[in-house]
């Protein structure tokens, strides 16, 4: 079970722009970007690495933007498969690490 020490939802400016950022003790933190309620990118930082990514762009502009102060390199969005994939990734290190 992970025991989250503190869990923030932080706006950033704007309904379309939000991120939550999860400290999980040791394990390290988890930081979701969300436009609106849609999970857009995240990174992790933990004691063995740091993970990101961003997905490309699948809605309307204003997500679009929100992607570009994100991830500014559209070359390294990934598509929803491989972001998915990422994401499977970094939940698993969470869960196994001790």
């Amino acid at each position: 079970m992970i025991n989250l020490l503190n869990t923030k939802l932080i706006n950033m400016g704007t309904i379309n722009k939000n991120k939550v950022v999860l400290n999980l003790n040791s394990k390290g933190t988890l930081t979701l970007f969300y436009s609106y309620e849609t999970l857009i990118g995240f990174s992790f930082q933990y004691p063995l690495g740091y993970l990101e990514a961003t997905i490309k762009n699948l809605w309307s502009n204003t997500t679009g933007k929100f992607l570009n102060e994100i991830e500014p390199d559209k070359t390294k969005r990934l598509n929803q498969k491989d972001f998915n994939l990422k994401l499977n990734e970094v939940m698993n290190l969470i869960s196994n690490y001790n």
